[in-house]
């Protein structure tokens, strides 16, 4: 009985404390684990935003070459008279052709353009780089990259395409960039600009910041992949990715978490208004949480040794506290058998002294109110032995008297 009662109350009190200690600790590392990963999803996406927004300015810087090389063309009369003289023959022609090539070699920084062809709305065409033109004209009018020229704007059109237009890029994935060529002070075309780009060379211009395990593109504005590092999607339409950051792009939102093949995908897009296409970074959260692994790791290991060092303490603390008053109960047992004895002085917490104070006090009051009643039946019992003594003594006399 007496070690139920120890072993009993202090594995009550040990399990309401130390539950209590799991159960914060518990909420504690859960939050903390939770906190710590948004923060560091945020942190990346946030990089990764800077390092977009450093890619787009290289693709608009190159975007702005090709617009200034177009309005050159367009400022400057050598094309236009090129093409009005498309049957000159001769010298008339040569010097047409060197009018052309004077003004774009002259004009037009090194590296500009890797490779520049103008269609005329008349049908005739020319290579600024003197590459064999390998496309008949009626199949470079009917491309993909020709279809989606608008008639009116002054944007690059880009588009993706397995070949190119001229012999040197006949059999090499590229990246046309197109638009109509207008008249000076007038929405008029006279004829239509390819520039193209080798695939490989436009995706250099963000490959170094493509993160381990993502996929970066180059989106149209109607959903094709312009570029990026998995080739085989090239040229792809992807109109369910174009919806989710045009959302994106509406809501102000810099990152999305989404579900693809029931695995979370973290989608950071960035908007390119001078190309009217998207930037776009998918990388799956188990991948972009890769090192993070190890600051969980440390976060649930020091959430364990906080847990595992305060119920050790808190246990040599219940104990301490608890053993005094133990010794307390068992001193207390003298109590169910009627004998009021003074406990052992007890060491321990300043509330269980003053109990076993109290007690003593108790156990003095009781021994003194017990003599004093024992006391007080004695003096009575005497008193009734005086009084049938003085009741005896008359009748004693009287009986004496009588018998003589």
């Amino acid at each position: 009985m007496k070690s139920q009662i120890r072993w009993g109350t202090f594995f009550k009190l040990s399990l309401v404390v130390v539950s209590s200690i799991v159960l914060t600790n518990f909420c504690t590392i859960a939050s903390s684990d939770w906190i710590t990963k948004n923060l560091f999803i945020q942190s990346s996406t946030f990089l990764n935003a800077k390092l977009m927004d450093n890619i787009k300015k290289k693709v608009e810087e190159n975007n702005n070459s090709y617009l200034m090389l177009l309005r050159l063309l367009e400022t400057k009369p050598a094309l236009k008279n090129y093409f009005l003289a498309a049957d000159a023959c001769g010298t008339e022609k040569f010097i047409k052709t060197y009018d052309i090539l004077k003004v774009y070699h002259d004009s037009v920084p090194s590296g500009t353009a890797q490779n520049l062809v103008a269609v005329s709305n008349q049908g005739s065409a020319f290579s600024f780089t003197g590459e064999r033109i390998s496309i008949p004209v009626e199949e470079i009018e009917n491309m993909p990259c020709s279809l989606k020229i608008s008639e009116t704007s002054r944007r690059l059109q880009y588009t993706y395409q397995d070949h190119g237009i001229t012999d040197d890029f006949k059999d090499r994935k590229c990246v046309i960039a197109a638009r109509r060529l207008f008249l000076p002070s007038s929405s008029e075309s006279f004829a239509t600009a390819y520039i193209t780009i080798p695939e490989e060379e436009f995706y250099q211009m963000f490959s170094e910041a493509v993160p381990e395990g993502s996929r970066m593109v180059i989106l149209s504005s109607d959903g094709q992949i312009v570029s990026g590092n998995v080739k085989d999607s090239l040229g792809s339409e992807e109109t369910k990715l174009l919806s989710l950051v045009r959302s994106m792009r509406e809501n102000g939102d810099t990152y999305r978490t989404v579900k693809e093949n029931h695995k979370p995908e973290i989608v950071i897009s960035g908007y390119i208004p001078e190309l009217d296409m998207y930037m776009v970074n998918t990388v799956e959260e188990a991948a972009l949480l890769k090192s993070y692994a190890g600051i969980r790791r440390n976060i649930l290991v020091t959430g364990f040794l906080i847990t595992g060092t305060a119920i050790a303490v808190v246990f040599l603390i219940m104990r301490r506290i608890v053993s005094p008053l133990n010794f307390f109960i068992q001193q207390l047992e003298t109590f169910k058998n009627r004998r009021f004895e003074k406990v052992s002085p007890v060491k321990g917490n300043s509330e269980v002294r003053q109990m076993a104070d109290v007690y003593n006090r108790m156990v003095d009051e009781i021994d003194s109110y017990v003599k004093q009643l024992m006391e007080e039946q004695e003096r009575g019992r005497r008193l009734e032995i005086e009084a049938l003594q003085m009741q005896i003594n008359p009748h004693f006399m009287y009986n004496t008297l009588a018998s003589i």
